[in-house]
C-alpha cells in the first residue's frame, strides 16, 4: 500500500484506496462488518470514511436486508469495528445531515452548518464512534446546503473544535469551485485554519469536476479525494469492490 500526504495536515493516508462505509449494515451486513474492516486494515488501508447519516436510513434499504429501523448506524458499526485499532486509523465523518425533524435539527432549508447544529452533531458522532476525537470532519455541502448560515460562523466553529481537540482537521465535500474559493478566502480572512482537503464525486463516468472544481483546488493547495471512483460499481466488473475490501464502498486519494 502506498501512502499520500493529506494536504497540509502532515497525515499520511492510504492511496489509492480508502474504506467507505455508506452501506454498512446492508452490504456488508452488521455481522460481516468486523471482517470487512479487519480485511481493509490488514491490507494497509488506514483511512475510514463514514457519516452520521450512513447505514440506517431508508435510502439504503435493499431486499433481504434488515429495514432501516432495525439497523445500527454506520458510525456505530465503524466504532465497534475499529475500537481495538483506533490509533492506527485516520477516521473521517461528516456534517450537516439532519439529526431530527425540529426547526434547529439541520433541515434541508438551512441551519445544518450553524454552530449549534455542528456541535450537537459532532457530540453524537463521537458517542457512536466510541472515540474522543475525529481526525477529519467534512462539511458535506451539495447534499445539504445551508443558505442561512454565514460561512464565517461555520469556519469559526470548526476552528474552535480543533482548538478543543474534538476534531483534528476539517475538510469540504461537494463544493462548487466558487464555494471552495469562498471558504478558503474566509478562513484566511479570519486567521483560521484552511480545510485540508476537498471530496468530490469523480470517476470515468462522472468527470464534471475536471472543468472548474479540481483546478480551483489545485490553485488553492487543497488536496482532492474522489468518492464513488468506481461509479457505484458500474466500473467494477462485479468483483472490483470485493477485491478491495469486501462488499463495502471505496474512496480514492487522487492528489496532494
Amino acid at each position: 500500500m502506498e501512502y499520500a500526504l493529506l494536504g497540509s495536515s502532515g497525515l499520511r493516508v492510504s492511496r489509492p484506496a480508502a474504506l467507505g462505509t455508506a452501506t454498512f449494515g446492508v452490504s456488508p451486513t452488521e455481522a460481516d462488518t468486523q471482517r470487512v474492516v479487519d480485511f481493509a486494515l490488514d491490507q494497509g488501508i488506514n483511512f475510514v470514511d463514514t457519516a452520521n447519516s450512513y447505514g440506517n436510513q431508508p435510502r439504503f434499504d435493499r431486499p433481504g436486508a434488515p429495514s432501516a429501523e432495525e439497523r445500527a448506524s454506520a458510525e456505530e458499526l465503524v466504532g465497534r469495528a475499529i475500537a481495538a485499532r483506533r490509533d492506527h486509523v485516520v477516521l473521517a465523518t461528516k456534517v450537516p445531515d439532519p439529526v431530527g425533524p425540529g426547526p434547529n435539527d439541520g433541515s434541508f432549508t438551512g441551519g445544518g452548518l450553524s454552530r449549534a447544529h455542528i456541535v450537537t452533531t459532532v457530540e453524537r458522532s463521537l458517542r457512536r464512534l466510541r472515540t474522543d476525537h475525529i481526525d477529519i470532519y467534512y462539511i458535506y455541502y451539495a447534499h445539504h446546503p445551508d443558505p442561512v448560515t454565514d460561512v464565517a460562523d461555520t469556519i469559526g466553529t470548526f476552528e474552535d473544535l480543533i482548538r478543543a481537540g474534538t476534531i483534528r482537521y476539517y475538510a469540504l465535500s461537494t463544493y462548487a469551485g466558487w464555494e471552495l474559493t469562498e471558504a478558503v478566502l474566509t478562513a484566511d480572512r479570519l486567521g483560521a485554519r484552511r480545510p485540508v482537503r476537498h471530496q468530490v464525486l469523480y470517476s470515468l463516468a462522472e468527470r464534471g469536476v475536471e472543468a472548474e472544481v479540481m483546478p480551483a483546488g489545485r490553485h488553492l493547495g487543497i488536496s482532492t479525494t474522489a468518492f464513488s471512483p468506481l461509479a457505484g460499481g458500474l466500473l467494477a466488473g462485479g468483483a472490483g469492490l470485493r477485491a478491495v475490501a469486501g462488499p463495502a464502498s471505496t474512496h480514492a486519494t487522487l492528489c496532494r
